[in-house]
């Protein structure tokens, strides 16, 4: 019998059309013991949309991939396909990683033909995008009223559409007076807020980055807005005009600063950051983050999460030194490397034997001793093994070798980034990332050997090695 489980969802606005999970699960249930299968779990997101590309966002819904990836369940149903994504993009990774894993995806109440299914993606994000135009309109509408959409602001509470102001917005007010005064920027000016004790309605003080929202918001005097367009609220302005473009002056003076005053560093890893999931190449963000590239582009169907840049530089940095560490396991490698080396070097050929050969069988020829089709034969077989002899290869001069790596840890902490950058790129081919680690690292070919034979020592002297885990060395793809 097939192990299933039910996935349900719905949306304030499924709400209020009445499609509850009640009755979804119900009709799940029945689907299930109509098809057979045994229903051993259900997953439900209520009061949350499908119509967005963060799936973290669905925590039952990314909990359902975990299982399925873990292959706890054998078939999925659901009591229409827009359960599932409302964004046909997530629609058909979702479809494809599940059919991918084995798992059968069945809708309770819509047709499960692989044409129709088709269709109900499309049909469902269609059916997103015009109910948020029709609610794009409605919301300009209340605006032009006077109506406040939108979240409700600091300060403020919300009656029918009018704002309130509360206990609390004496802090709004206060935020605007000190940073008129020039002497505070986001950050110390929330500080400030704090020691004075300022809280927002969660009760916590305010951040830096909610203070430069409050800072920019029309509705402190007087007017409310929708997209771009601006219009005259229901409530009074608790901000006077002077105060208001005092401020909305400096926030402007300050961002034209600030973007020619922040330096672009190139991050450590770019170029060289690889996905643990898929493979693809990870980029690095301006809020200090790996993410991987497949998932951005949506090229593949990947659920790898952003990998903080700092954690897994520090990881690497610190793996490195265990590996390159110990002067005298460096030392044991030259002198295995330079015996393997010359074991491994092919034998020479005699040249100048076969090429006297050759010379000899010619005069043969010449003197009416051997004949014309074996002169041509056996002159074709030396000239085939002159060709066949390997070109003059430099081996690797592994003591130069030894001491730059030796030296890599120390100038990856001493050295500014850009050398930093450098001395990786010249060893590494890539580093495979994950949340919090560096999980492996290919060399270049000629830091290959070298490394794969030292990581080999460290690991049999370090039997904490794969545990901890540190960079395991790879052969370059």
């Amino acid at each position: 019998m097939k192990r299933a489980r039910e996935y349900s969802r719905v949306s304030h606005k499924d709400k209020e059309r009445g499609i509850s999970i009640d009755i979804q699960q119900r009709i799940n249930a029945e689907c299930a013991e109509r098809e057979g299968w045994q229903l051993s779990g259900c997953y439900c997101d209520d009061g949350i949309s499908a119509y967005n590309d963060q799936i973290a966002a669905r925590p039952a819904f990314a909990q359902m991939l975990a299982d399925a990836r873990a292959r706890q369940f054998d078939v999925l149903i659901v009591y229409k396909w827009d359960r599932l994504a409302r964004k046909q993009v997530i629609f058909y990774q979702v479809l494809a990683e599940l059919e991918r894993l084995g798992i059968q995806v069945h809708a309770a109440t819509e047709s499960n033909d692989w044409l129709a299914r088709g269709v109900s993606g499309l049909m469902a994000e269609q059916y997103s995008r015009m109910l948020s135009a029709r609610m794009k309109d409605v919301r300009r509408w209340e605006a032009s009223q006077g109506r406040h959409v939108g979240g409700v602001p600091w300060g403020f509470a919300r009656i029918d559409g009018a704002l309130i102001p509360g206990d609390l917005i004496r802090w709004p007010i206060r935020a605007f007076e000190l940073y008129a005064s020039r002497k505070y920027g986001f950050g110390t000016l929330a500080e400030q807020l704090a020691r004075e004790g300022a809280v927002l309605d969660s009760g916590r003080p305010p951040t830096k980055f909610q203070i430069a929202e409050v800072l920019r918001n029309v509705v402190y005097i007087g007017k409310v807005c929708c997209g771009d367009a601006v219009f005259a609220g229901l409530h009074a302005p608790v901000i006077d005009d002077t105060t208001w473009q005092t401020v909305q002056t400096i926030l402007a003076e300050r961002v034209t600063v600030d973007r020619y005053r922040k330096v672009a560093v190139q991050p450590l890893l770019s170029g060289l950051a690889r996905c643990a999931e898929c493979g693809r190449p990870m980029w690095y963000s301006n809020t200090h983050y790996y993410q991987c590239s497949g998932r951005i582009t949506r090229a593949t169907a990947c659920m790898m999460g952003s990998v903080r840049a700092a954690e897994v530089e520090d990881h690497l940095i610190e793996s490195l030194g265990v590996l390159m560490g110990d002067p005298d396991a460096l030392a044991m490698v030259a002198t295995e490397l330079d015996d393997v080396i010359a074991a491994d070097a092919p034998a020479p050929i005699d040249t100048q034997g076969i090429q006297a050969k050759m010379r000899r069988i010619g005069q043969l020829y010449e003197d009416g001793l051997k004949s014309e089709d074996a002169y041509r034969r056996e002159l074709a077989a030396l000239r085939a093994q002159l060709e066949a002899a390997p070109a003059a290869v430099v081996p690797p001069n592994t003591t130069q070798i030894l001491a730059l790596l030796g030296d890599l840890p120390a100038l990856l902490r001493a050295a500014d980034q850009a050398d930093r950058r450098a001395a990786l790129h010249q060893v590494f081919a890539s580093v495979v990332l994950a949340p919090h680690y560096a999980v492996q690292a290919a060399p270049r070919p000629s830091f290959e050997r070298v490394l794969l034979v030292l990581d080999q020592k460290i690991t049999d002297q370090w039997a904490g090695w794969a545990l901890a885990p540190l960079t395991r060395i790879l052969r370059a793809a």
